[in-house]
Order: C-alpha cells, then structure tokens, then sequence
C-alpha cells in the first residue's frame, strides 16, 4: 500500500509541510493504520487545524486520488513505493512524500550527472555544451539530468538522446502543463527513447517562482554530481549549485578565458568561491568523470535541518 490517499490529505492540511510529514505522520503511517485512524492522530497532534480544514482537505485529497489515480499515463510513486528514488532520500525529512513520473523510473538509480546552465546561452556557449553532453555519453553510462527549461537544460536533453544516452527532466509543474510549452515534444521523446519524466507535482499545477526553486533541489538530489555550462553569478542555476554542495555532490564549472562568448561569473564564483571543479575542455571533464566515478551518493553523508533549503 502506497498510501497516496492518506498523503494528499496531509499535504492539504494548512500547516502541515513535508517535514512534519516525513517524520512525524510517515512511521505513523507505516505501521498500516487506515484514514480515520489517521484523522484522529491529525486532530489529537495538530492544534491549529479545526475540523473545516480537515473536511476540505480530505474532499480534495479523494478528488485528487479518485482523478489521478485513473490515469494510465501517470506513474504515482510515494515514499512507501519500491520505486522510489533512493537518492531522494538524501533529503532526508525534506524528500517529497509523492511523486509523479512518466518513462522509466529505474533510470533514476543509474550513475548520473545534472547539467544546467542559463536558459540564454550565446551561441559559442552552445556548441561547447554539445560537445561536452556528447563526451559524457561517449566516456561513461552516466543518465544527464536536467530540468526541462530553455538554454542549457533543452540543449542537455537534445544532445543527450542524440548521442544515444538516456536523460531524466525534472518538471516545475504537473504533466498537464508542461513549461516550457516548446518542449512537450522533447518530454515525449524523452519517454520513447527510455528516459524519465519526473515532478512532485499533481498534473493541474502551473509553473511558479517557487516551483522552480523545488525543482532544482530535486535536480540535486537526482544527481550524482553536477556540472554548470554557463551561469551568471546570480542566477537561478546558483540554486541548484547551492543544493548540490549542501546535498554533498560534487560540483564542476566550465572555465573559459574567453569571457566575452558569454556570461561566466556564475561559473566564476563557483570555481573561486564554492570549490568548484574547473573543466575547460574534453580532457579535463574525462578527469572529472573519473574523479565522481569512485564516490557514491550513499557515500556522501549529509546532515540537513527542516530549514536547509529555505532559501540563502
């Protein structure tokens, strides 16, 4: 039992976050008690939570299941399911409790790197990210995990399945509105070609500022190592980065002498600030490749606290 019900009905209790579910209602939750058991714990453990909340939450929760759980395009997985991401876990009380999932979702436990970057690449830019997704293909069975955006993400996936390799986008909406729109193509290609498709979201959630954010602690977590393309110093891509080495990944940054082919104080900041590993050619990445083949994301301990992906 994966308790999808049960779950929604906690995330639309106001109040309730991920945290307090992972590890206060979860283990609850695991020991196989049914929704009025579970409502009476609500009521007996949530003070501010009257009984109108709990009445609507539980409406919505039923409509959600009832609709979604129909579905023969859509994979739900939650954290009681199998399937569920192992490298998740490393979010520790901040793991999504439900996820949504198109493709294979067995490519998640494969040995992986994210690739991400500005979603306005210059042209130059461009041409050297394919160069490098391809040598990553070529030189190891690495999935490229990405999330979906235009520039740096779109140019990962593309070059990705063109190369033969398998990619995995992680989504900052639900399936029903696929942002960009321009890639719900890609997102089909994705899945035909053996990728994953992959959003903590219910299928009716539009894209938002702080879905985005969610979005790219996933994308860190999802990964083994990551590898930024071309950012600016202040940048959304710097979340993901920040995610990453607080996750323990491994973090490389494109180096260039040659600054005026695009915008590189992101990548600057990562490499002079945040230990950041410079790659600035084939060679160099082959280094760094071999570098995270011996480090495993079980072997990367980290400690987190309810407030570690607030925002810095």
């Amino acid at each position: 039992m994966n308790y999808y019900r049960e779950l929604l009905f906690l995330k639309e209790l106001n109040g309730v976050g991920p945290a307090r579910i992972n590890r206060f209602y979860v283990p609850k939750l695991s020991k196989g008690i049914d929704i009025a058991e579970l409502i009476t714990i609500v009521k007996e453990n949530e003070s501010k939570i009257d009984d109108s909340n709990i009445d609507s939450a539980l409406r919505k929760a039923d409509l959600l299941h009832d609709t979604y759980s129909k579905r023969d395009d859509l994979r739900i997985i939650t954290v009681f399911d199998d399937e569920y991401p192992a490298k998740l876990k490393s979010l520790e009380n901040n793991a999504p409790v439900i996820l949504y999932a198109k493709g294979d979702i067995s490519v998640s436990e494969k040995p992986s790197l994210s690739v991400i970057g500005t979603r306005t690449p210059g042209e130059w830019s461009s041409k050297v990210e394919q160069q490098m997704v391809g040598k990553v293909i070529e030189l190891s069975d690495r999935v490229i995990v990405s999330g979906l955006a235009q520039g740096c993400d779109t140019i990962a996936h593309r070059t990705c399945l063109e190369k033969g390799g398998l990619t995995i986008a992680v989504l900052p909406c639900g399936f029903d509105h696929i942002f960009p729109e321009e890639n719900e193509g890609l997102c089909n290609e994705i899945v035909a070609k053996g990728g994953l498709l992959i959003s903590e979201y219910p299928p009716e959630v539009e894209a938002t500022r702080y879905t985005f954010v969610n979005r790219d602690i996933l994308i860190a977590a999802m990964s083994d190592a990551a590898f930024v393309m071309e950012c600016g110093a202040d940048s959304g891509t710097m979340h993901t980065v920040k995610d990453a080495i607080r996750l323990n990944r491994k973090v490389a940054a494109f180096s260039t002498d040659l600054m005026d082919k695009g915008i590189y104080d992101g990548n600057v900041k990562i490499i002079s600030e945040m230990n950041g590993i410079p790659v600035s050619d084939t060679d160099s990445l082959k280094i760094f490749l071999d570098d995270i083949s011996t480090v495993t994301v079980e072997e990367q301990p980290v400690q987190m606290s309810l407030f570690d992906f607030m925002g810095d």
